[in-house]
């Protein structure tokens, strides 16, 4: 029985009235594409889901998939029309998707490990019977309900500790960290990346809710700072309306501010004449902190009036992908695993978050609070898979991983002569007990870290050809051991991986050298 559905000119009439998506932005159902939400690509409906389709059940459809985006958020949306273009591609356009007979033969042919596509279009089909629209049976829906159909597997990258697209390794991290600090010292490194990478290391957010930041987002008391993060995945949460608050470094809360002053300077040589200085009636709480600069500056004279910053004046979720990308590009760092350059994803980093805090020992609660999930579900797997993910360095395995980690980014000089800042006593570099000298700091401002363990991972680090670096290694490999056999905490003992990986890699490339050079004297 089909449940009571509209006339043909009531569909009509429906089809070209406007209607508003979960995100607040008109659209006509009748159109090819539709434009659901600001900065994203507009929905199409010129693929091939419409030919597994009855002709006439065409309009019901794209009238109940309007009614769906008046409540559901574009990404859910898209996946219903993603998985119809899918099965019609892949499984001829003979089919009716809405015999139950071929949905059954859709399932078979999709196999166990993709039956979440046709999950999605069969949760559509119950709202859409739902909604009054028309145009399915009601012994349809009973049918296609009663049929087991597997959800999205999840958690498998975290399972396997894939190189690729599981968690970093605390080496692969701090070799991110470490080539994001080089780059950005150097000015290779853009602030406003520099800043995205630290929010993704530190809180493992989602593109949407890094997107959506302001500055009035992060507060400063008595030593310590925080974030309130605008929560995006929960059901029913639009832009802005929710906020989970968590801890951050102080560090990064002065980045953004020394930030925000630049962009503000950036934004006001944009603003024409009659306009300049109104960047500074600008509070905090209207400031994207990653701004579409040219859109704030268009609308400023409203924002200020209205007190109000829209999604609009935000960048969008894919300018963030490509930010990401382009760090990629400058820092060039190589994971000890692979010995390939690691690629920076947003979900490896909220990977990473959860799977280091399981194995810190945290249970499902914490860890789903800091990744911000709504319930426990999808915590259990890094609780599950806690197990030390960190390689346990010995003297071999640090030999044998020097290679491919490369975590040493500075030059090498013959002698001390050749190193930038090489006739300053000043700038030289000792062992650990001071007993000897083992390169040279070609940075000429203060730098207070942990000399020398800090400076085999610093781009500005000039180790000497004939230096004592074997004993800095068997210094860190003997302190390692020692953390090791005080704490029992394998997670504790490994902040020194990188380092010693780092002065295994300058040893390597000593004796490289060495080799070249004697060849060249004996050609002579």
């Amino acid at each position: 029985m089909l449940n009571k559905k509209l006339s043909a000119s009531e569909i009509e009439e429906q089809l070209n009235t406007p209607h508003k998506s979960f995100a607040g932005l008109e659209f006509l159902p009748a159109d090819d594409f539709w434009r659901l939400r600001e900065k994203y690509q507009r929905l199409g409906f010129n693929g091939p889901a419409r030919l597994i389709f009855p002709d006439d059940t065409w309009p019901f459809f794209k009238l109940a998939l309007a009614r769906y985006a008046r409540k559901n958020k574009i990404g859910s949306v898209a996946a219903v029309v993603y998985a119809l273009n899918h099965i019609s591609a892949h499984f001829g356009v003979s089919l009716n998707i809405l015999d139950e007979a071929d949905f059954i033969s859709v399932k078979a042919k999709l196999g166990s490990a993709n039956e979440n596509v046709l999950s999605r279009v069969r949760g559509f089909f119950k709202f859409w019977f739902q909604s009054g629209v028309g145009g399915l049976s009601e012994e349809f829906v009973k049918a296609i309900s009663k049929i087991k159909l597997k959800g999205v597997t999840k958690g498998e990258a975290v399972k396997k500790h894939d190189p690729h697209e599981g968690p970093y390794t605390p080496i692969e991290l701090q070799s991110i960290i470490d080539g994001c600090n080089n780059a950005f010292v150097e000015r290779r490194l853009r602030l406003d990346f520099y800043v995205l990478v630290l929010l993704y290391v530190q809180r493992g957010a989602r593109p949407n809710q890094i997107k959506n930041l302001r500055v009035g987002d992060f507060h400063s008391s008595n030593g310590k700072a925080t974030v309130s993060m605008p929560r995006a995945k929960q059901r029913g949460v639009g832009f802005r309306e929710e906020f989970s608050t968590f801890p951050i470094s102080t560090d990064l809360y002065r980045l953004i501010h020394i930030f925000k002053r630049e962009s503000l300077k950036e934004l006001d040589q944009l603003l024409p004449d009659d306009q300049k200085g109104l960047v500074f009636q600008l509070t905090d709480d209207l400031i994207p902190v990653f701004a579409d600069w040219e859109a704030l500056a268009s609308d400023l004279p409203e924002i200020i009036k209205s007190r109000k910053t829209k999604e609009r004046h935000h960048i969008s979720e894919r300018e963030l992908y490509l930010a990401l990308d382009k760090v990629d590009e400058v820092i060039n760092v190589h994971s000890e695993r692979t010995g390939e350059i690691i690629h920076l994803t947003a979900q490896r980093f909220r990977r990473t978050l959860g799977t280091d805090m399981g194995r810190e020992g945290y249970g499902v609660g914490p860890i789903s609070i800091a990744l911000d999930h709504t319930d426990y579900q999808n915590a259990g797997v890094y609780v599950a898979t806690s197990a030390d993910m960190a390689t346990r360095l010995d003297l071999r395995m640090g030999k044998l991983l020097a290679p491919l980690a490369q975590a040493f980014s500075g030059m090498i000089v013959k002698k001390e002569s050749e190193a930038i800042r090489g006739d300053s006593p000043a700038s030289r570099i000792r062992t650990i007990n001071g007993s000897d000298n083992v390169g040279t700091c070609g940075n000429f401002s203060f730098c207070g870290s942990r000399a020398p363990i800090a400076c085999y991972t610093c781009i500005k680090f000039q180790p000497w050809l004939d230096a004592p670096h074997d004993e800095i290694a068997a210094e860190l490999y003997s302190e390692r051991q020692q953390i090791l056999d005080m704490t029992g905490d394998e997670t504790i003992a490994a902040q020194l991986d990188r380092t010693i990986l780092a002065v295994e890699d300058v040893m390597r490339r000593c004796e490289e050298k060495r080799i070249k050079l004697e060849a060249v004297e004996s050609d002579e």
